[in-house]
């Protein structure tokens, strides 16, 4: 993983307004998104994950499940119709830098489920 520099957040022209235009298109062939989140994001908090994704209007599909790891509650699923929300406790908006370890496990285990 490596950090954006500088440069490249001058260059960047965001091709979509909104993550639904993008996630719309995905959904309709059928794929399954995974939406990650760290717990401590204070850029994009936990709250407005979930209701970015309730507003896409997807079937909710039961509880959120625990993901552990050595006994250790390292994250969560929430599970709507071809989206899966992932939070990863104690991750804040760089999940990948913050948790790399907890987040490949996870990573891990829904690949594991998917497949």
């Amino acid at each position: 993983w490596v950090e954006a520099n500088k440069w490249i957040n001058t260059k960047f022209n965001p091709q979509w307004k909104s993550m639904s235009e993008f996630y719309q298109p995905l959904l309709e062939r059928g794929l399954l998104i995974g939406h990650f989140c760290g717990n401590a994001d204070a850029i994009v908090p936990i709250g407005a994950c979930r209701e970015y994704i309730q507003s896409l209007r997807r079937e909710k599909l039961g509880k959120p499940e625990q993901i552990m790891e050595d006994k250790q509650l390292i994250g969560y699923v929430d599970k709507w119709e071809g989206i899966r929300l992932i939070t990863v406790i104690g991750a804040g908006h760089m999940t990948c830098v913050d948790k790399p370890k907890e987040l490949y496990q996870i990573v891990n285990t829904l690949l594991a489920e998917w497949n």
